[in-house]
């Protein structure tokens, strides 16, 4: 893939007039641009702070256009994230959502109207949110005020997000045939018709679950020929159902049969007839990193036509073994893998939330990076012509020696670097760096020298 060096767009004759001088002069900074602070501080006013990259709200402060139809629908659950600092090159974990004790994500703190309204502002500064993940399980039996929930949003609220251009991602949790017409219903009352496809995810990972038993209960037996059997003919009866509502209300619904564990593919999955795309529950750490990957190409070469969406794509940014830069690589080999399959990918939900820091006694942290956000929007340009290695404008470490690269795109904000050597030993000078920052008016420049620590 060729991989576009862009220059600066606009002029740095100024700037660069101290060149020689800022060179030989003792003015050098000396960063860890991998330093992390620990997991447990929590930053609020992150949005506030021009010298960083918080999570999505990143590089340019503004949505890249997207191709219409042939690029994946990427989508984001931004719950947490990682705060990159300009000035000293150290990430710190950011809260978006404030923290509850006992609960992942209380309602209070996110509600539909927080979530629509996360939607509106990553349709404006990231990418444009097609698919909004939400839960469904039962009908309500008392008022849910959770985002997350199908339930919550009345049908004002899925209306508004249908007027947004965006739809939900339906995590179906019940093989009753009662509460899933009564989904198809209100979605039809809400507007959503044969051009607004919506994806329903049957009863994912059903390996783990109590309807992948034998009688559909937590207590019933599991991993038999007869539980095999039970979970294909109730994932039959509500797939077969859904074809008939879309006739019924006009609707466009795709049934997707996901799973994440070599059994939920390899014993449970349904006749293909039965489902339009095959989804994959993806969670990567270091402890199952190879077998992920082994089972993305099992995928690939026995449903090389079924198109893939990923429901939940997480990758561990902190826990035992990962880090920021292990993710960062791990996320390039996922995302390698993810091209090659020949029917592509529609879409990836990103399942961005500090696991680890809202729960007692769990491990991982799956809040993305700045750099990881970067990465997928240039991946979702060309997805099969992507290539992990090579020029990477979020990744200064990729720069050719001797280019000036515009690394930072804001109203306010303007940084560009020029790579000074390919040595990345302690102490040699690396990156010329000229920085432009609009403050009351005024443009204001500064110049360093970036050494690595």
């Amino acid at each position: 893939m060729k991989n576009d060096c862009k220059p600066a767009r606009f002029e740095l004759d100024h700037c660069m007039r101290t060149w020689k001088t800022f060179l030989s002069s003792p003015a050098v900074w000396c960063l860890d641009v991998l330093a992390v602070v620990p997991l447990g501080l929590r930053v609020a006013g992150q949005a506030s702070d021009p010298l960083a990259i918080v999570g999505t709200q990143g590089w340019e402060r503004r949505a890249i256009p997207r191709h219409p139809v042939r690029g994946p629908r990427i989508n984001v659950l931004e719950v947490d994230t990682w705060k990159h600092s300009l000035e000293g090159g150290t990430l710190r974990p950011v809260a978006m959502v404030p923290f509850a004790r006992r609960e992942l994500i209380h309602p209070q703190n996110f509600s539909p109207d927080f979530y629509r309204q996360q939607i509106e502002t990553l349709g404006e500064t990231y990418a444009r949110q097609r698919d909004v993940l939400m839960y469904y399980g039962a009908l309500p039996s008392a008022p849910n005020h959770h985002g997350l929930n199908f339930n919550a949003w009345s049908t004002e609220d899925l209306r508004r997000l249908r007027a947004m251009g965006s739809r939900p991602f339906i995590g179906l949790e019940t093989m009753d045939l009662h509460t899933v017409e009564s989904m198809a219903l209100k979605l039809h009352q809400a507007g959503y018709g044969p051009l607004n496809r919506i994806y329903v995810r049957i009863c994912s990972e059903p390996s783990g679950m109590a309807y992948g038993s034998e009688d559909g209960t937590a207590i019933g037996k599991r991993h038999t020929a007869a539980a095999y059997a039970a979970y294909k003919r109730s994932f039959a009866r509500v797939s077969l159902l859904l074809n008939k509502l879309n006739k019924r209300y006009g609707l466009d619904i795709y049934s997707v049969f996901a799973g994440t564990s070599a059994d939920d593919f390899k014993s449970y999955q349904p006749p293909e007839y039965l489902f339009d795309a095959l989804g994959y529950d993806l969670y990567v750490t270091p402890e199952n990193k190879e077998k992920t990957l082994q089972q993305m190409e099992s995928l690939r070469r026995h449903h090389p036509w079924k198109p893939i969406v990923i429901p939940e794509l997480g990758v561990a940014t902190a826990g035992p073994g990962a880090s920021p830069r292990w993710a960062q690589e791990t996320l390039g080999d996922i995302l390698m893998s993810l091209g090659r399959h020949p029917a592509g990918v529609e879409g990836l939900t990103v399942f961005s939330v500090n696991v680890a820091g809202r729960l007692p006694k769990k491990r991982w942290s799956w809040a993305w990076t700045p750099v990881m956000f970067e990465m997928l929007k240039e991946w979702e340009n060309a997805p099969r012509r992507w290539r992990k290695d090579g020029f990477h404008r979020y990744d200064p470490l990729t720069y050719p020696v001797g280019r000036d690269i515009l690394y930072i795109d804001r109203p306010d904000l303007r940084i560009v670097y020029r790579k000074l050597a390919v040595s990345k030993a302690p102490g040699v000078p690396l990156f010329y760096e000229a920085r432009l920052v609009l403050h009351k008016g005024r443009w204001t420049h500064r110049t360093r020298i970036i050494t690595l620590g």
